[in-house]
């Protein structure tokens, strides 16, 4: 399935670049070697025709060869225009091919143009910082935004004041913000993207206020703040909607959906991801197809409908195949690892996560190389082999400990002090939890430190400190409550009704029972219906057939 915005136009595209580039190759053709990089482009450019019905990446491979030949050529200039020509609307090669998923390709091509061209155009530097971001090379990411922009602001106030380069200077501060996002340092990506903001509103660029919106929605919902997560991701489809841009749309609605979800608000989150399907399929675009079929199977798993979720992560992972999507395939397989393992299918589910593992090391994409391996830890707990788990946790918490990625590390500290609990080593449990909140508090990230204390109360719970453990469970459902989590919420209070059972506390036990139990109704979390429903009957009959004090005088 190709993108629709490829149709019928890269076989005049070719063409038209060669008449354009053949008089400069040849007035520089000075050597054999260089005769025969000119030949090798010649034959790609202009005898290389490919369906439209091929993968995007397949329909660019003769563009791609051409550079990569002008390149071994030391024809600087013609890569130059080859990297730079506009193959979507105003995106160039080089941009979509980051847009496609292929990092590897994209750094390659940037690389090449800036170190043996010796370019220093702000573009190049961009570009690598965008493809050092999508493959988690965080600190390299960074290194480049800021050789962007300070390339910007030494040019002098002619090239500042260009419409091109205000756009780079924006897409600069959002990818600073991005890396900082991501490492945990979300005070210092608030200011990037407020920066952001600030710029795009200066300039009256209503499409970069719009992203800006975006980067603040995320980032909310990253540290828990949902609500004003929903108020950006709100504001950026408005945006989209106004500027007809279709494809914003449905990273708008998919956010929107996301910050739904966390808040257990599942119909709404159900509306968003088919409003983004439905825009997806209607402009042709795989990739944001792909997407939403992803995130709806998230929204059924969170509901426990989990014949549902695979059916819709199945449909992902074959969109993501069919145009060679790697990453998109990565993560369609991590989806139905988790969906397996909640099915308790765990040989499936080991091999979809090992698919994913693989694809992850393949590409460089540390992030879902990590992801894979905390899931897969996961699925060797469920089948008592601790040792295989540990050591995945370990495994996890060392590659995101390497590449400073702050909320990886958390997830797998939480990870270890589950494992530990499982396995019945108490101790460790509880200094994993504590070493987790910690740092989910140095975060500041709001749902973090709610897991954190619930798990922690877990361990103490196992230990028959009940007291400490109520605590913990009410300032896990404090958190929790914070954020608007039901799904949650439900859950916590589950678990203050067994802490209060466990302190002699009946009647305020049957009442934080009675209140999960509405809830756990209202998001269709059906285990903890069962489970409350049971402890309910239990304590009813308890206090049915227990022998009244005699009050008489």
């Amino acid at each position: 399935m190709a993108d629709s915005s490829l149709s019928g136009e890269l076989a005049t595209l070719s063409q038209r670049l060669w008449s354009k580039i053949e008089p400069l190759l040849r007035s520089n053709c000075r050597s054999a070697r260089q005769r025969s990089q000119l030949l090798a482009m010649q034959n790609w450019l202009r005898k290389y025709h490919i369906s439209e019905q091929e993968p995007p990446l397949v329909q660019v491979q003769g563009l791609l060869e051409a550079f990569h030949h002008g390149c071994d050529g030391d024809f600087w200039e013609v890569a130059d225009l080859i990297a730079r020509l506009a193959i979507a609307g105003e995106s160039t090669l080089i941009e979509q091919i980051g847009r496609w998923g292929d990092y590897g390709q994209q750094r390659q091509m940037g690389d090449r143009l800036l170190r043996d061209a010796n370019g220093s155009d702000s573009f190049y530097p961009l570009i690598l910082g965008q493809a050092h971001y999508g493959l988690s090379d965080y600190a390299q990411a960074q290194m480049c935004y800021q050789h962007c922009l300070a390339g910007l602001q030494a040019s002098g106030a002619d090239k500042a004041a260009s419409t091109e380069n205000c756009k780079r200077v924006l897409s600069a501060l959002a990818g600073l913000g991005n890396v900082c996002r991501s490492q945990g340092r979300y005070g210092e990506a608030q200011d990037f993207y407020a920066q952001q903001l600030q710029e795009a509103q200066h300039l009256a660029d209503v499409a970069a206020e719009g992203a800006a919106w975006g980067n603040l929605g995320t980032l909310a919902q990253v540290t828990g703040r949902y609500p004003e997560a929903v108020g950006y991701h709100q504001r950026y489809l408005e945006v989209c909607v106004t500027q007809g841009n279709r494809h914003g749309q449905c990273a708008a609605l998919d956010n929107l959906g996301l910050a739904y979800r966390a808040l257990g608000q599942m119909a709404e989150a159900l509306d968003c991801h088919r409003r983004s399907l439905a825009i997806a399929q209607a402009i042709k675009s795989p990739y944001d197809e792909a997407g939403a079929w992803g995130n709806l199977g998230l929204v059924q798993l969170s509901q426990g409908d989990y014949d549902a979720a695979i059916v819709h992560f199945q449909r992902q992972l074959q969109l993501s195949q069919t145009i060679e999507n790697r990453y998109g395939e990565a993560t369609a397989q991590g989806n139905l690892g988790i969906a397996y393992y909640y099915q308790q299918q765990f040989a499936a589910a080991q091999a979809a996560l090992n698919h994913q593992l693989a694809w992850a090391h393949r590409l460089g994409d540390v992030r879902s190389e990590g992801a894979a391996l905390g899931n897969l830890g996961l699925v060797y707990e469920a089948q008592q082999d601790f040792t295989a788990a540990i050591a995945a946790h370990q495994e996890q918490l060392a590659l995101f400990a390497a590449m400073g990625y702050q909320q990886g590390r958390k997830n797998a500290l939480g990870n270890l002090g589950n494992a530990y609990y499982r396995l019945g080593e108490l101790s460790k449990a509880e200094q994993y939890h504590r070493d987790c909140l910690a740092l989910a508090q140095q975060l500041g990230e709001v749902r973090g430190i709610a897991a954190s204390w619930g798990n922690l109360g877990h361990v103490l719970f196992a230990q028959r400190a009940y007291r400490s453990a109520l605590e913990c469970y009410e300032a896990s459902l404090e958190k929790f409550r914070q954020v608007g989590d039901r799904w949650s919420i439900g859950r916590a209070l589950s678990h203050q009704g067994e802490a209060l059972l466990r302190l002699a506390q009946p009647v305020a036990a049957i009442q934080a029972f009675e209140a999960a139990f509405a809830i756990a109704q209202q998001v269709a979390d059906t285990t903890t219906v069962a489970l409350v429903c049971q402890k309910l009957a239990m304590l009813t009959l308890r206090d049915k057939y227990t022998p009244k004090a005699d009050k008489s005088c």
